[in-house]
């Protein structure tokens, strides 16, 4: 079997997956809800011959990352004020955008945050793990909620 890589669009309430194989045809994708069981389900075919999983870095990344290394998932963290526009893109989707990151993945060109030794919040600092899985046990709606709640309390710096 070929050796596959996926690209997570994330969103506050959903996550767009695309799977693709290394000679860059698209094997599989899907809209699934922001609940680390259902990012799962889609991935387990893919398990074993699954290269890395690009995630795009956005304001709720943490838990979906956490998860996926906690079983053993090979995650990157997409940096998306590394990447180009995309160019030549028709039909800008969220598919697209799933794919665009597995491609860049593929292609070992993709900007990223870094690897598991990057994530190693239990062991490292267990205070943020800790803080960060209550915010976002509350879900990912309430705790963007809960950021921009803390926003409007915070007054910026001038």
């Amino acid at each position: 079997m070929k050796k596959v890589v996926a690209g997570m669009d994330l969103h506050s309430n959903n996550v767009v997956i695309g799977v693709m194989d290394l000679d860059g045809q698209r094997v599989a994708h899907q809209k699934v809800e922001c609940k680390l069981s259902a990012v799962v389900k889609f991935l387990a075919p893919y398990k074993t011959r699954l290269e890395q999983v690009a995630v795009e870095s956005t304001y709720n990344w943490y838990w979906l990352v956490d998860g996926l290394q906690a079983l053993q998932y090979p995650v990157v963290l997409a940096n998306p004020a590394g990447m180009a526009q995309y160019s030549g893109i028709k039909h800008a989707d969220d598919t697209n955008d799933a794919f665009f990151l597995a491609e860049l993945l593929r292609l070992k060109i993709l900007p990223h945050g870094g690897g598991p030794a990057r994530f190693q919040q239990q062991a490292e600092r267990p205070e943020q793990f800790q803080m960060r899985q209550q915010v976002f046990g509350l879900g990912v709606r309430r705790g963007g909620q809960l950021c921009a709640a803390l926003r409007r309390a915070v007054p910026p710096v001038v």
